[in-house]
């Protein structure tokens, strides 16, 4: 499994568990923090429009899932978002804190001026930590990507 799709499922997963009685609760504003309507009212109407796309299509699992359930499980929307539109969005992945410190590489960690006794619970941390689960070249594809993400934003 790729990280950008580990990833994305580790998002959908805690949004469900958080709002795991709520049909579409991802599509409710009130779900969201309220002090970022704006990129929020962005992000449902992308989420919005992927269902409306995906849901006449009967090969489609959208489909599947409004069809028999009338209901489509957010883990099942976010395969068909690209990971920037998924972690740009509300800050997600650069807000985002691990429950306990990732596991601290000290050869790794050193280059990146992160200490044994430095907090590892955030993204920064994790995505250093990548690098001793991915090739370098995935981990240059990760990287570039992320860098472009930010660039985008930016501009």
């Amino acid at each position: 499994m790729n990280v950008k799709h580990h990833l994305k499922s580790i998002f959908a997963y805690r949004f469900a568990e958080k709002f795991k009685n709520k049909r579409y609760a991802y599509l409710d504003i009130n779900s969201y923090d309220s002090n970022k309507t704006l990129s929020v009212g962005r992000l449902i109407s992308e989420l919005s429009r992927t269902i409306n796309f995906h849901k006449d299509k009967v090969n489609s699992p959208i489909h599947h899932y409004v069809k028999k359930y009338n209901d489509v499980p957010i883990w099942m929307t976010v395969e068909f978002l690209d990971f920037g539109k998924l972690c740009a969005h509300n800050n997600r992945l650069l807000d985002f804190r691990c429950k306990t410190d990732s596991k601290y590489f000290r050869l790794l960690h050193k280059k990146s001026n992160i200490e044994d006794n430095s907090s590892r619970r955030y993204a920064y941390s994790v995505f250093v930590s990548l690098q001793c689960f991915l090739s370098q070249t995935e981990f240059k594809i990760l990287s570039n990507t992320i860098r472009k993400r930010s660039d985008d934003r930016k501009n």
